[in-house]
């Protein structure tokens, strides 16, 4: 098996894309990892929405607290305390 980087491809393709391939990853903790990069990006991109959706669809637990807590930064940065908060509370 090779083992493909979600963070290289994500430079040629779409996040929605990026979403779709994250998902089609049969090993569910390739698939987590993938998709924990996957919701990086989306909180670079400012599309917090789109990040918790796709982090409360990560099946290993670990993978899905770190991205969680990402979108939690992410939020806290730009001043949304309470949306952060409640982000870490709906695990």
């Amino acid at each position: 098996m090779v083992k493909i980087s979600i963070m290289g491809v994500l430079n040629l393709i779409s996040l929605e894309e990026a979403i779709l391939l994250a998902k089609s990853i049969e090993d569910d903790y390739l698939r987590s990892e993938a998709l924990r990069d996957v919701v990086s990006e989306l909180v670079r991109a400012g599309r917090f929405e789109d990040a918790v959706e796709t982090a409360r669809s990560i099946v290993s637990v670990n993978f899905r607290l770190e991205a969680l807590m990402n979108i939690a930064s992410g939020l806290f940065k730009i001043g949304e305390r309470k949306k952060a908060e409640k982000c870490l509370r709906k695990q």
